[in-house]
């Protein structure tokens, strides 16, 4: 979808490829909250508990009926400290989903 952004990334370990983290806006509901929603964003985040243990992030804005509009969301590993641009600033996975919402708005 035009205007989307996707950030999947995956690790290789003993030749295997794992999934690690994913982030998602799509362009549509983008635009919606650019267009429909109140300067409003709300950020919270569930564990995930299992085999596949992580966290649940999620982006919502504020309707004009006072409803819930979500538009980004993320899937990370739990307290994982990732580097940037060549470990110049460490952030930890909930630092990571707030500069790739703030990039992506």
């Amino acid at each position: 979808m035009p205007n989307s952004t996707l950030r999947v990334h995956k690790e290789e370990v003993e030749g295997v490829q794992q999934f690690k983290r994913l982030y998602c806006c799509l362009g549509p509901l983008k635009d919606g909250f650019k267009k429909g929603c109140r300067p409003f964003i709300g950020v919270d985040g569930c564990f995930l508990k299992g085999p596949f243990p992580g966290q649940l992030l999620s982006a919502v804005g504020i309707d004009a009926n006072n409803g819930m509009y979500p538009f980004a969301y993320a899937v990370v590993e739990k307290e994982i400290k990732v580097g940037i641009c060549s470990n110049a600033i460490i952030l930890n996975c909930f630092s990571m989903f707030l500069l790739l919402l703030m990039l992506s708005i």
